[in-house]
């Protein structure tokens, strides 16, 4: 936040990313921030975070497209490109994906076929640029 004090041109948004706007709770915390793992809360009191689905940010953008998305979500790629992702995936032009399981990566794939899209590994990000 403090990198982006005083930018007019940004917009921070505070919560999660997930395939669907909800509240999440957490399941599993560790000492390090990104070895947190959340899943759906089931009711409000329960809920340690806002999530927001892709297609949400993209319509509060109000610019209809993203050019580049960068996710480093520490193991909810899987579920953000196994449910909703065809909502928004037609609205982003380049991903930039660090996979955090095989299965993951497959997900990302299947959600950008190759007839669509150009994959290449870019150190241990998957870079996914649309044809």
């Amino acid at each position: 936040m403090k990198k982006c004090k005083g930018l007019t041109n940004v917009t921070l948004v505070e919560g999660a990313v997930w395939p669907q706007s909800t509240s999440l709770r957490a399941i599993e915390a560790s000492a390090k921030s990104w070895g947190h793992r959340y899943a759906e809360a089931d009711s409000p009191d329960a809920a340690n975070c806002r999530a927001y689905s892709i297609d949400e940010i993209i319509v509060a953008s109000k610019c209809g497209r993203c050019d580049l998305l960068k996710l480093d979500i520490e193991g909810a790629e899987l579920q953000l490109f196994s449910v909703n992702e065809q909502q928004w995936i037609d609205s982003v032009d380049m991903l930039l994906i660090e996979c955090h399981s095989p299965e993951a990566e497959a997900a990302v794939r299947r959600a950008c076929p190759p007839d669509k899209f150009d994959t290449s590994m870019l150190g241990e990000k998957l870079f996914v640029r649309r044809k």
